[in-house]
């Protein structure tokens, strides 16, 4: 969730081997009002260097209306005809919820069968939430609170752990192979993304092994 074109590039010049890369853009807590052509270009050379970038949408835990976020995954078309899919953020983990995460499934999906969804409930959820999704969010918290083989039950569990120091990131990654995607930082509250991990590089060849 950062803006500056220095900290973009090394995500655009980060080596594909073996790693698949799903990118988050956020330009404005979701897409904005109007078409950035600072994010179009980034969109553009993350499909060229062959990562897939995905939009930002927040939907309040189920209590945004569907009709504004199918109206923001409109825009997002619209304004970005190159973005890969939707990352939906502030996901409610209860099963009352999940039709309303399945409606923006079938949505996004008839768009285009190709778009990726991922949903961040950003804890463990019931694995009914696979159904609805490419990928899920099971944990989103600091190093202190993670446990190992936490994707154990899931076929689609996703991984954000912040705070998290290099050696801490190494056991993470070759302790939890079940995870579909993993994203691991040293940075911290209150913004935990502001920038990349120090270790980026590092990261990505622990993930490459």
């Amino acid at each position: 969730y950062f803006y500056d074109s220095e900290i973009w590039q090394r995500v655009i010049d980060a080596p594909n081997e073996d790693v698949d890369y799903f990118v988050i853009v956020n330009p404005s807590n979701g897409v904005g009002e109007e078409k950035s052509e600072h994010y179009s270009s980034i969109i553009e050379e993350l499909n060229r260097n062959g990562k897939k970038g995905i939009g930002y949408i927040y939907t309040s835990y189920g209590n945004r209306d569907l009709a504004d976020v199918k109206s923001e995954i409109e825009k997002w078309i619209e304004y970005y005809p190159e973005i890969n899919g939707f990352f939906f953020d502030e996901v409610n983990s209860s099963l009352d919820k999940i039709n309303y995460y399945e409606t923006l499934f079938n949505y996004v999906k008839d768009k285009n069968k190709n778009y990726f969804v991922m949903l961040n409930p950003g804890t463990k959820v019931s694995t009914q939430f696979e159904e609805v999704a490419d990928a899920v969010v099971i944990y989103e918290n600091s190093y202190k609170e993670f446990e190992n083989s936490i994707c154990s039950n899931y076929k689609k569990g996703v991984i954000i752990v912040y705070d998290t120091t290099e050696k801490q990131m190494k056991d993470i990654t070759s302790n939890n192979d079940e995870c579909k995607l993993f994203y691991i930082s040293d940075d911290t509250l209150p913004n935990p993304y502001d920038q990349l991990p120090t270790y980026f590089e590092g990261e990505i060849e622990e993930l490459q092994k």
